[in-house]
């Protein structure tokens, strides 16, 4: 019982940090792409 807890906490953490990982790179693609967008419209 302990360690399918503990694999569960385990796991939980890793696809937390994937997924936070993941925010940050959309946030990033998303960032660059509005400021290649903003400067082709000028």
């Amino acid at each position: 019982m302990k360690n399918l807890i503990s694999n569960k906490n385990i796991y939980f953490f890793v696809f937390g940090a994937i997924g936070g990982l993941g925010s940050a790179i959309m946030y990033g693609v998303v960032g660059l792409d509005h400021t290649i967008t903003h400067k082709s419209g000028s």
